[in-house]
């Protein structure tokens, strides 16, 4: 079994982060495609 305590907040702030920032990277160019798609 693992230590919790491993998972630190910095950790889990960093995890948690880099999964925001590839979420509005893909809606971001969700976006791009669906105004170029429009026009």
């Amino acid at each position: 079994m693992h230590d919790v305590g491993v998972l630190d907040s910095s950790s889990f702030l960093f995890a948690s982060s880099s999964v925001f920032l590839y979420f509005g990277v893909w809606l971001i160019l969700q976006a791009i495609f669906f105004v170029l798609d429009v026009q």
